[in-house]
């Protein structure tokens, strides 16, 4: 007969729930952090390991539930952001 395991769960902690790290998530996504330092960062200092857990396939689905997507996820291409590049360069005359 098989041990008794732990109640049906498995050895891991559940997902943190996504109402407690979103401001963090959001946070960082602005300061323009990748996804690996977002991650660390959040799963280090925001979330109580010993209660749940956070993997790095979890958070990259997370952030893209939230609707921070990169940029070749937002579809970019030249035609999209040629009005942008424009101003930019008027701004900034002398750049590259």
């Amino acid at each position: 007969m098989p041990a008794e395991r732990g109640g049906g769960r498995n050895q891991y902690n559940p997902l943190v729930p996504q109402e407690l790290v979103v401001t963090y998530i959001v946070k960082y996504w602005y300061q323009k952090k990748s996804d690996l330092d977002i991650w660390k960062t959040v799963r280090d200092e925001h979330v109580d390991t010993t209660r749940y857990s956070l993997g790095f396939t979890k958070f990259r689905k997370m952030r893209k539930d939230m609707g921070l997507l990169g940029v070749w996820q937002q579809g970019n291409t030249s035609d999209t952001i040629i009005a942008r590049m424009v101003e930019l360069r008027r701004m900034y005359p002398n750049a590259g």
